[in-house]
């Protein structure tokens, strides 16, 4: 079934939301139990190496599908995320990370809009590169954060790793279910429509 809000189309799933979340959230626990029981702090950060490039492929269904790109724009992004992700995560010297980042942004931009402004209309173009922007914090530099965490020589690592879990999980299901209750206007329908 649909349901429509405005611009935007919501396909629900089949299953009933709550135990959608519940499923993912048991896979989720599931992967980062059997990698840590497998390689303790490094089985973790092989996980977010390896789902990485998941994340930077989903953000561009999400975030770009209603701005009909073409693919090269959307594989460029990819490829840009995991350079930026790898680097952050292997960087030793943190001082080097932030130039890096304008570096590798700017360098970003100013090909998208050399490339793109025959191409797109002046506003895709605009908003193809704010979500692009927000797209490298969210699949490059969280992901590079975690294996930064666990990467500490502290023992209690994991402990600061499962804090930031359980912070994120506590916000996404507050968030659903005050949503759900309370709330009158979705704020990011395609995102998550009961927010």
């Amino acid at each position: 079934s649909q349901s429509t809000n405005n611009a935007f189309t919501i396909k629900e799933s089949p299953l009933p939301t709550v135990l959608l979340r519940t499923l993912s959230a048991l896979v989720a626990i599931a992967l980062i139990v059997g990698c840590y029981a497998l390689g303790k702090n490094n089985g973790i950060i092989i996980l977010a190496f390896l789902l990485s490039p998941l994340f930077a492929w989903e953000f561009t269904h999400i975030a770009f599908n209603k701005l009909n790109l073409p693919t090269t724009n959307k594989v460029f992004f990819i490829f840009t995320t995991l350079f930026i992700f790898v680097f952050s995560s292997l960087s030793l010297n943190v001082a080097y990370i932030f130039p890096f980042w304008l570096s590798l942004i700017s360098f970003y931009l100013a090909i998208n809009i050399w490339i793109g402004h025959n191409r797109l209309s002046t506003e895709t173009l605009l908003q193809f590169l704010a979500l692009s922007t927000l797209g490298f914090i969210y699949c490059g530099f969280f992901p590079a954060s975690i294996v930064k965490i666990l990467s500490l020589p502290l023992s209690s690592s994991i402990h600061w790793f499962l804090f930031l879990l359980f912070v994120v999980f506590a916000g996404d299901i507050a968030a659903f279910f005050v949503g759900r209750q309370w709330g009158k206007h979705p704020l990011a329908p395609r995102l998550s429509p009961n927010k």
